[in-house]
């Protein structure tokens, strides 16, 4: 079983939906927070591996708390890092790191591209790989790489861009 804190509000994808692209500032204020949350998952050996902005809760003091490890993965002592028993794939594919839609193993690494599609979609409003077909959104999301922030929003610096692109690459 799991249990989890019953999270009332928003997410960031509700906030972006509603306002737009975040400015700069306040996205990585909410993903200071996103990042602290899985810090602690990653301290004791699990990954997230379905980071995306609808399971970043916005609480009402305007801090963001990570929600939803029905996904997540010990691991410590695992040798099967990213399939079901079935082999049907895990996670959300518009953030889900290259190697997750191979069907590779995971690591911690795998969530820090997630985080930082996360923070591309907080940016831009839309992942970095976003298509009308979910078919293109993968081949794209494997074999390119994702348009710069600042193709979309020149007011982003150049620092934030290159930060989020590194951890897209």
């Amino acid at each position: 079983y799991i249990v989890m804190e019953l999270m009332p509000g928003d997410t960031l994808k509700d906030a972006v939906d509603k306002r737009g692209p975040l400015p700069g500032e306040q996205a990585i204020r909410y993903m200071l927070d996103v990042i602290d949350g899985l810090g602690e998952a990653h301290r004791v050996g699990m990954i997230h591996r379905d980071m995306k902005p609808s399971n970043c809760f916005l609480t009402a003091d305007g801090r963001v708390k990570v929600g939803d490890f029905g996904l997540s993965k010990s691991l410590v002592g695992s040798r099967d890092q990213h399939l079901t028993s079935s082999g049907a794939f895990l996670g959300t594919v518009l953030f889900a790191s290259p190697e997750q839609i191979r069907g590779e193993p995971l690591d911690y690494g795998s969530d820090v591209y997630s985080v930082c599609a996360t923070l591309y979609y907080l940016l831009c409003g839309e992942a970095p790989y976003h298509h009308e077909s979910i078919t293109a959104a993968l081949a794209k999301a494997i074999s390119e790489d994702a348009p710069p922030v600042r193709k979309k929003r020149p007011d982003v610096s150049r620092g934030l861009d290159a930060l989020v692109m590194k951890g897209l690459d």
